[in-house]
């Protein structure tokens, strides 16, 4: 039987129907697809490795929801792989345990651009708000004790840090800011302690991945 590729929205609904061997991720407003009806792909794991590897890009893009449609989508294709380990990790510990309005992710992106470019007060009140009108986002939080922990307030850091895991105990990136903050205290043991917790949870996670030769 043929397997066939369309395109998906944040909900995971088709938008544009099966009908292609093979197809990329939009860039703008354009996508490659491969049409030759001579080549069928079957439904195998190769293709939950598209859709993870396309879930860890939208996730870093700040994409949330079609994020977590990618991460589901290599789970049904292929629930057996490593793969779809993966993507349940990331589902489990990395993407927000409720959905996110747009407007939310918005002011994510704003305040971590405006943390890059080291505005911190502009970022600060942002995120502040944003935390009170979107309370249950985790990376709110996270964003926040990023930008606390540059700028050595490592109590509101760790105050920020433990609102977020109340709010989602799994949640990976509390820890490895918590981590962190502790290492910057100068408290290695309790530092490596809580690395190893975040490591316990995702080890693929970006943070964690850059963070886990410090246990060594």
């Amino acid at each position: 039987m043929e397997s066939l590729w369309g395109f998906i929205n944040r909900t995971g609904k088709f938008v544009i129907e099966p009908q292609f061997q093979y197809a990329l991720p939009f860039s703008g407003d354009r996508a490659l697809v491969f049409a030759d009806p001579r080549k069928e792909i079957a439904n195998h794991p190769s293709e939950a490795s598209f859709f993870y590897t396309s879930a860890i890009t939208s996730r870093r893009e700040g994409d949330i929801e079609l994020a977590r449609a990618q991460f589901r989508k290599a789970i049904e294709l292929a629930p057996k792989s490593d793969y779809a380990r993966r993507s349940q990790m990331f589902l489990d510990t990395s993407i927000p345990k409720e959905p996110v309005a747009d407007d939310a992710v918005k002011q994510y992106l704003k305040a971590r651009e405006l943390l890059i470019k080291k505005q911190y007060s502009n970022a600060e009140t942002l995120l502040n708000t944003a935390i009170s009108k979107y309370p249950q986002f985790e990376w709110l939080y996270a964003l926040l004790a990023d930008l606390y922990i540059e700028t050595k307030q490592l109590n509101k850091a760790e105050r920020i840090l433990s609102v977020a895991i109340t709010k989602n105990p799994k949640y990976v990136r509390a820890y490895a800011w918590l981590s962190r903050c502790w290492r910057a205290r100068g408290d290695q043991e309790k530092a490596n302690k809580l690395l190893a917790e975040a490591i316990a949870l995702n080890p693929y996670d970006e943070l964690v991945e850059a963070d886990k030769d410090q246990l060594k």
